[in-house]
């Protein structure tokens, strides 16, 4: 799991967050609890707010290939309503890193509507 953690902290350094602030506790129980259901999937969603560069795409294509132990496929969507960040999805297995959804979480959190 040490290994799948430093490919983790590469995933988030991609979303340009302070990972002191991001749900990384959670990603982390959430990613080792749904890794083994979705390893059987065969693509990715990659949506974000923004297009990827080349570069970008390879490196988060490298981390998804490390942790699921295999090649996955990935198609990209450029959603500007999700503010910033990116969001993974392969079969249940979901990594939610945008903006849109930790300010969902902040105004949930403080019953702001």
């Amino acid at each position: 799991m040490k290994k799948d953690n430093h490919k983790l902290q590469e995933a988030l350094d991609l979303m340009n967050f302070d990972t002191t602030h991001v749900f990384a506790d959670d990603l982390q129980e959430s990613i080792k609890l749904a890794v083994e259901k979705a390893k059987g999937e065969k693509a990715a969603m990659v949506e974000s707010a923004s297009t990827f560069i080349p570069a970008e795409k390879q490196k988060l294509e490298n981390i998804l290939d490390t942790i699921f132990k295999r090649r996955i496929s990935v198609d990209y969507f450029v959603k500007p309503s999700l503010l910033g960040g990116f969001r993974v999805t392969v079969g249940d297995w979901k990594l939610d890193g945008t903006l849109a959804c930790q300010l969902e979480k902040i105004q949930s959190k403080f019953g702001v509507k």
